[in-house]
């Protein structure tokens, strides 16, 4: 049985024009590059052809469209997505300049996408569908925050959020549980690259931070796998890149373990690290500090203690060919600590040919309970925004 739902629909024209000429995004002044060389509108269409499939939905008796109600924009930031479909909408936002379908230079902008939203909110819409590529979903999160759920349908030429569905159609099956009341909440990442860095051929994400979004794992992809080189170096790095994101989103006290890439982290923040002891970091969002470095049990559990209020994460790397993640090298992050902590709150990091080379993981905290808590397969983050689940024996 569907409820009534009310929900804001924004389309970029801009997204996605430039893929097939190799722009490599449309941000700036290549939009109008783009339509010069003849670009269509494909977010238009990819935005339709959501809307016509949740059409099809509702003929086959999976949601009933009475009780939907779409609040779009004029032209083609959304009016054109619905026009001649059996789906109820209207019309809350019009930019300043309308866009013509002949081929004229598109006049709206990331402001309107944002003034949208603004008016998507104050008409107390529960949910707000996009259509676009990253640049569109940082447009919305600017305004949206996590105030309610946003959920991308893809047009763009870059998509690295994990906010997107993985097609028009998969969004209309998503959109479709949502309005059934089927569906979870879950935490996205609103990740974005330098498209100017990326047509010089460097490849620079990054993170904007996280929204509100839809969980259907089989219909809404994951954050994109950026790193692909499998030198430990790099691998390296892109733990480093990925941490110091993670670390400026999520302030609290972070307590390195031993190894390289651990001091690969910490030099991310231009900070020296002990590269065989126990580090323990500050995060205050974009300020990391040092509060102790080669730090025994005793010097963690009092900082632990005189920092109650602060969230508290364990980053730590497993020994290579042995696979001891506990028990070797660090006993001073003992099963003390480890309790104190929270098992849910270590981070596990390693570079994949470290991976490769060890076949087993261990614990030996000296605890049973933890050690039992600490086994089973677990998330080890071996590059940018790249992880590989591993059993822990």
């Amino acid at each position: 049985m569907s409820r009534i739902c009310k929900m804001g629909l924004v389309v970029n024209p801009y997204a996605g024009m430039g893929g097939r000429l190799g722009l490599k995004g449309t941000d700036g002044e290549c939009a109008n590059i783009a339509l010069k060389k003849g670009a269509r509108m494909v977010s238009v269409e990819r935005g339709r052809g959501a809307f016509e499939e949740f059409q099809k939905l509702a003929k086959s008796g999976e949601v009933d469209l009475e009780n939907v109600t779409v609040l779009t924009c004029k032209g083609e930031m959304g009016e054109y997505t619905l026009s001649g479909l059996e789906i109820n909408y209207r019309i809350v936002y019009e930019p300043d300049e309308k866009v013509g379908l002949g081929g004229s230079l598109v006049k709206t902008c990331a402001e309107d996408t944002k003034r949208a939203c603004e008016q998507f909110l104050k008409e107390r819409c529960e949910i707000i569908l996009f259509c676009g590529g990253d640049g569109t979903a940082r447009d919305v999160y600017s305004v949206v925050d996590k105030r309610i759920p946003m959920l991308g349908i893809p047009a763009g030429v870059k998509m690295h959020s994990s906010v997107f569905a993985l097609t028009p159609a998969a969004s209309a099956q998503v959109l479709a549980k949502y309005v059934k009341g089927n569906y979870e909440i879950k935490e996205g990442e609103i990740a974005d690259i330098d498209e100017e860095k990326y047509r010089k051929g460097e490849f620079n994400v990054r993170l904007y931070g996280y929204c509100k979004t839809l969980s259907e794992p089989a219909y809404v992809q994951s954050t994109k796998t950026i790193f692909e080189s499998a030198s430990d170096e790099d691998d390296k790095f892109a733990i480093a890149h990925h941490m110091k994101e993670f670390m400026e989103f999520k302030p609290g006290i972070y307590i390195l373990g031993p190894g390289t890439t651990t001091e690969t982290i910490a030099a991310e923040f231009g900070m020296q690290k002990t590269l065989l002891g126990v580090d323990i970091f500050l995060s205050e969002g974009k300020e990391v500090s040092v509060l102790a470095k080669d730090a025994d049990e005793e010097t963690i559990l009092k900082i632990l203690e005189e920092n109650k209020d602060k969230d508290k994460y364990i980053v730590i790397s497993p020994i290579g060919k042995q696979g001891f993640i506990f028990g070797r090298g660090n006993q001073q992050i003992s099963a003390k600590v480890i309790s104190h902590v929270g098992v849910k709150n270590i981070i596990l990091v390693s570079t994949r040919e470290k991976l490769f080379s060890t076949e087993k993981l261990h614990v030996d905290t000296g605890d049973e309970n933890i050690d039992k808590e600490l086994k089973g397969f677990k998330k080890i983050i071996c590059g940018y925004r790249h992880s590989i689940l591993r059993r822990i024996e």
